[in-house]
């Protein structure tokens, strides 16, 4: 006998059956998913972009807010050190007034106060930048966005 031959011996071949519920019918019983039109798939991407464009929009309005936050702390540190370096170079002046110190003692501290009131200054330009990126993104004029002055 060849072996392309096959001889029937009487045996019914193995038939293929799953253990369990039968899934058949499930598969049958839900519609297959329609492709959409060229328009409905146009318009399926304007919509997803759009989202795409509006969390993004909201990721960087959440990211300049955080920054202003940070700045706003950092302000209010470089103030405090200013009013410290300003009593520093008072004392330092009077201290050489009266021979304690040199004029470097006084040179110095008045280089430390000009380089953090610089760094104040600094702070507002990039404050007012934020200000303005947030406007943008919100839609209001920079100055809506100003804290108010407390008296």
């Amino acid at each position: 006998m060849l072996p392309q031959q096959r001889r029937n011996t009487g045996r019914r071949a193995p038939s293929c059956r799953l253990r369990g519920p039968d899934i058949f019918p499930l598969l049958q019983s839900e519609p297959l998913p329609t492709v959409p039109s060229e328009s409905q798939a146009g318009a399926q991407a304007s919509a997803a972009d759009l989202e795409a464009i509006r969390l993004s929009t909201q990721a960087t309005l959440a990211q300049n807010y955080f920054q202003l936050c940070a700045l706003d702390a950092q302000k209010k540190l470089l103030d405090a050190t200013v009013g410290a370096y300003q009593k520093t170079v008072e004392l330092t002046n009077r201290r050489y007034v009266s021979g304690v110190s040199s004029r470097a003692d006084v040179l110095l501290a008045e280089t430390q106060l000009k380089t953090t009131q610089a760094q104040a200054i600094d702070l507002g330009v990039q404050r007012a930048q934020l200000e303005h990126a947030i406007a943008l993104l919100v839609g209001k004029p920079p100055s809506g966005l100003s804290p108010r002055k407390e008296a």
